[in-house]
């Protein structure tokens, strides 16, 4: 896990440095009708990102969907679905680029590290964009550079006109004060002894630009088996939902913040949250909003990291059952 967080900043490099970039703009410049963003598990974060930066930048209808969703979506008036996979190999993101090809009209892109299956054929005018520029694969159970690489194209995107240096020097300013802010925090917050027991709970709060690194959070707490994490947009959890950690007491609740706190924040956490939590986490960054959801997106994924390394688990190998591979082609009505 060390290892892949160091080669963090260098992977996200490769990938800006690859035709992967230059590809990408040209095709999101041209974008003027409905969006489908699409992708599974540690992908998904990337395609909530892409979402909201065409939907900023281009001024258009754009939703992250998860790839079996294609199916009960009425596609007439999507013109571009832009799908991620890491390997090139997921089995629903290729069950629902068949699907997509059913449709004339709408054009395909495919962002992924490595070459696409062998056996997967594309239309003439649909696209696979690779951002691999060199051999060395990130192989870990956790998608820590194979989530954060591709969302830097997009910020890029966000970014322009913004000159290639100028971006990388501000990527490895944004990770090294990530880092410090997750050290600063975990200097004063024993995650060990809040997540201590079996069955933890987690909480985040999100909502306002914030989605892309709640997934983050989610997946990652999940899939290495930390904590039962639960997703509560902040007007939702206003409406009742508060009550879980009334009745079942949370184990931390992570409060994320785009740009300055409101007042709805402050109250909430002042006058709520303090009297009903043992720990509260927040989270914010007071950029630009799509500038800020990129760099919660790190914040994010440092955090996970130090919670991991806290309770002895390493993200990069998880234990799990040999069961696990037997259902990772589940792909529902998509077909097998």
């Amino acid at each position: 896990m060390k290892t892949h967080f160091s080669n963090l900043y260098r992977r996200i490099e490769q990938a800006n440095l690859s035709d992967a970039y230059k590809n990408l703009q040209d095709i999101l410049s041209e974008i003027k009708g409905n969006v489908i963003t699409i992708g599974t598990g540690g992908s998904y974060p990337i395609a909530s990102y892409a979402s909201e930066v065409i939907k900023e930048k281009n001024k258009v209808m754009a939703v992250s969907m998860k790839p079996r969703d294609i199916l009960f979506t009425h596609l007439e008036s999507v013109e571009y679905v832009i799908m991620f996979t890491y390997s090139g190999k997921t089995p629903s993101i290729l069950k629902a680029i068949d699907e997509c090809k059913k449709y004339k009209h709408i054009k395909i892109v495919v962002v992924t590290r490595e070459k696409l299956k062998k056996d997967v054929v594309l239309r003439e005018y649909d696209t696979v964009i690779s951002y691999k520029k060199d051999d060395t694969k990130e192989k870990s159970f956790i998608n820590i550079a194979a989530t954060l690489a591709p969302i830097s194209l997009f910020l890029r995107y966000a970014m322009e006109p913004i000159e290639t240096q100028e971006f990388l020097d501000y990527i490895i300013k944004q990770l090294n004060k990530s880092k410090e802010q997750i050290e600063s925090i975990s200097s004063v917050v024993d995650f060990k002894s809040i997540l201590s027991k079996n069955n933890n709970t987690v909480e985040v709060l999100t909502g306002d630009h914030t989605y892309p690194s709640a997934y983050i959070l989610e997946s990652n707490l999940v899939e290495s088996g930390i904590a039962y994490t639960v997703l509560q947009e902040k007007n939702d959890y206003c409406h009742g939902r508060s009550i879980l950690n009334y009745k079942n007491r949370t184990s931390l609740l992570i409060y994320l913040i785009n740009g300055e706190a409101k007042k709805q924040d402050t109250f909430l956490i002042d006058k709520y949250m303090k009297k009903f939590y043992n720990q509260i986490l927040c989270l914010q960054s007071e950029e630009d909003k799509i500038i800020s959801s990129f760099n919660l997106c790190v914040l994010a994924m440092y955090l996970s990291k130090k919670i991991a390394e806290s309770v002895g688990i390493n993200l990069s190998k998880i234990d799990y059952p040999e069961e696990i591979k037997k259902i990772y082609h589940f792909s529902g009505d998509m077909g097998q």
